[in-house]
């Protein structure tokens, strides 16, 4: 009785979406916001871009960007347990799709939005590609595509699951619609036990939960080949021995934080350049402001001159920035934000140092520093004397407990993988 009330409340939902691709996107067109919400990608399915006829196809989703960089990486486990497997990958956000072009790879048979969560949409998209599975990201629980594929009997399972309060009570609302079609998902590979407990609040069994940590901390630490750091390098005019900092995902209020560690750094006669990456483009002039008029700002790829400080608007270049660094800061730490993927800047073997607002990524962080390879700091003062300390006088400290972490991360990987069906 409870999958009837389920399915009709799908398909409700569904029509209600329908009947807005009907009615609400010719309006939107007028208004020229479809092409901004790119509203004809999602009326449609991913464009195949491999054959995949007889091939077991795996469905992946991601919500936006930060989600998209875990499904790559997730993807990369999933193709050490499978070789033979092809994939479709998806996103939400337009940053998502783009981040996910920028990583194709010879197994992905498909790369697009994820079709507007419709019955008949996503009876067509597991048709089209014959999906053996869907593995969502986080917490992305999209009704239609969940009763389709229940009713078609693939399996669901979701990485990474997470579920914070605001989010537990929403689906207890909807739960006549939910709880019917939580009995789909075979397997949550949860952050931790509070996610787990709330997953199983949600009506999912706790033999199919398992809490293995954040996965985007399950990365394998290394350099970037010396070739690709060396271009890297060059083209934003830098020599092979500067020292380098990259602080990433800038909020305004914290570049101020930032030029009083640039001030600091350079009182205790430590010569380093630093490469300031916004979290937000359109907030680049409040954060110039900050870092003041000597800093180098770069738009579109071109560096014109030499710099000691030096802002980089232009997106996807991250972890490019953080690859060619000696050390990173993580911004959204300085200011009431909570952080960001810290292990965007970790996965390259350098010190990563942040602000005391880390609660988004607490976890993260808090292993970092029980390694000796994260530091927490309270001003842009304190943030100079630990990275004179860490980068400079206590450097050999460092290597060691980098060495310790790295085959921590390894073994975590072995644990982890045999998890996966």
């Amino acid at each position: 009785m409870s999958m009837f009330f389920s399915t009709l409340l799908v398909h409700a939902y569904s029509l209600t979406l329908q009947s807005f691709l009907s009615f609400g996107f010719p309006l939107l067109a007028k208004l020229g916001k479809a092409r901004d919400l790119h509203i004809d990608d999602r009326r449609r399915l991913p464009y195949p871009t491999r054959i995949f006829a007889g091939r077991s196809v795996v469905w992946l989703h991601a919500a936006s960007l930060g989600e998209a960089k875990l499904l790559v990486r997730f993807m990369g486990i999933l193709r050490r347990r499978h070789p033979e497997d092809l994939y479709v990958v998806t996103a939400t956000s337009v940053s998502g799709v783009n981040y996910l072009k920028l990583c194709r790879n010879d197994s992905m048979c498909a790369i697009g939005f994820m079709p507007l969560d419709t019955v008949p949409l996503m009876t067509r998209m597991v048709d089209r590609f014959n999906i053996t599975r869907v593995w969502l990201m986080e917490t992305e629980l999209w009704p239609s595509m969940m009763w389709v594929c229940s009713r078609r009997g693939i399996p669901m399972s979701i990485a990474n699951g997470r579920v914070e309060p605001k989010s537990l009570a929403r689906y207890h609302m909807s739960g006549a619609l939910f709880k019917p079609l939580l009995y789909n998902v075979d397997l949550v590979l949860a952050q931790d036990e509070h996610y787990a407990e709330r997953f199983e609040q949600l009506g999912i069994s706790k033999e199919r939960i398992q809490v293995v940590g954040n996965i985007k901390s399950r990365v394998s630490i290394q350099r970037p080949s010396r070739r690709r750091w060396a271009e890297f390098r060059d083209d934003m005019r830098l020599a092979e021995s500067d020292i380098v900092v990259t602080v990433g995902c800038v909020h305004p209020g914290e570049a101020a934080h930032i030029r009083k560690a640039v001030e600091g750094v350079a009182a205790r006669k430590m010569t380093v350049k630093w490469i300031v990456v916004p979290r937000h483009l359109d907030k680049t002039p409040a954060i110039l402001e900050e870092l003041g008029p000597d800093t180098l700002h770069i738009r579109d790829g071109r560096v014109p001159r030499t710099w000691n400080v030096c802002l980089v608007e232009r997106y996807g270049v991250l972890e490019d920035m953080y690859s060619i660094a000696d050390g990173a800061v993580l911004g959204g730490t300085f200011v009431p934000v909570g952080g960001h993927n810290v292990w965007e800047a970790a996965q390259f073997g350098i010190p990563v140092f942040f602000g005391s607002d880390y609660h988004t990524q607490q976890e993260s962080c808090e292993r970092l520093i029980a390694a000796g390879i994260g530091f927490s700091v309270n001003s842009g003062e304190e943030l100079a004397e630990r990275i004179v300390r860490t980068m400079r006088t206590e450097a050999a400290a460092f290597i060691e407990a980098q060495k310790a972490f790295v085959e921590s991360t390894r073994r975590d990987l072995q644990v982890l993988e045999p998890l996966v069906p």
